[in-house]
């Protein structure tokens, strides 16, 4: 069967606003046309090749999204283990209600003391392997 004659793992570049799942789906379709020699955005399910990516980005993150086709599947857990890097624009001193850059800002800080320096000293605690907890989890549990 056609469907399962993809296997492996590759990357695609994933823009703003469009969320993990959303990704694979789109590759998905597009690699299952393919293979069928059409363009359809309504196959069965038995059409469709079989997909998954390893590991969740960030709707409001763009970059590097792993996939795995077929067989290619059962590997995509070792990439999570891989050292990843982040590149970050912030706003600093402002807060959002949604915590995020898309929500309305809630409350304007002073930064008139921040320096490079402190910045970037501030920053080696970010380094390294980190346990996040996400700010919502905090606002719930902490109160």
């Amino acid at each position: 069967m056609l469907r399962n004659s993809l296997n492996g793992v590759f990357s695609v570049y994933k823009p703003k606003g469009l969320n993990s799942r959303k990704a694979t789906d789109y590759v998905q379709l597009a690699l299952s046309n393919e293979l069928l020699g059409r363009a359809s955005s309504k196959l069965k399910r038995n059409e469709l090749i079989k997909i998954g990516h390893g590991g969740t980005l960030d709707p409001l993150a763009e970059g590097v999204l792993v996939l795995g086709v077929g067989s290619g599947c059962k590997q995509l857990s070792n990439y999570l283990k891989c050292n990843k890097e982040y590149i970050v624009t912030a706003k600093l001193g402002q807060s959002t209600d949604t915590f995020d850059s898309e929500g309305k800002v809630v409350n304007q800080g002073n930064i008139d003391h921040l320096t490079a320096s402190l910045v970037e000293e501030t920053l080696r605690a970010f380094k390294g392997t980190i346990s996040q907890t996400p700010p919502m989890y905090a606002l719930i549990f902490s109160a």
